[in-house]
């Protein structure tokens, strides 16, 4: 699969492509690792609190 998404990116004319990979995930990492892919960053998150408008408030 990663020699057809490859193939496709490179058809397309992209330079890239980029996989975000859950932090518990270390089979994975280290398959993306084998294939010459580097850690380039981390993402963070912070989940907000929900801010709906209440119905009586409108």
């Amino acid at each position: 699969m990663m020699a057809w998404l490859r193939d496709l990116a490179t058809s397309e004319g992209c330079n890239a492509f980029h996989f975000d990979s859950g932090i518990h995930r270390y089979r994975a990492h280290k398959f993306y690792l084998n294939r010459n892919m580097n850690i380039v960053s981390y993402h963070f998150v912070e989940i907000l609190p929900d801010l709906a408008v209440n119905s009586d408030d409108a």
